[in-house]
């Protein structure tokens, strides 16, 4: 049986230790732009430490970290960056 809420996805944002929503309910396509955007923001504004996306259910489903790259999943490959 599959959960239609996991097909909706979240983008949070962190800058230290205090995070934000930069997009609720959105589409799989449109989370990964948005994660694109602030993974290519935080090159410009080092405060930014880690995007990510979760779907409906609130599980991971990509994670970026500063210094270490995309580190969930864990088997991308070239994500180390």
């Amino acid at each position: 049986m599959s959960d239609p809420s996991r097909a909706e996805f979240s983008v949070a944002v962190w800058y230290g230790e205090h995070w934000f929503y930069a997009g609720r309910a959105l589409s799989g396509g449109d989370a990964v732009r948005m994660a694109k955007r602030w993974t290519d923001r935080a090159g410009r504004q080092p405060a930014i430490s880690q995007v990510l996306v979760a779907d409906g259910g609130d599980d991971t489903v990509f994670m970026w970290r500063r210094g270490e790259g995309i580190i969930w999943p864990e088997d991308v490959p070239n994500a180390h960056r």
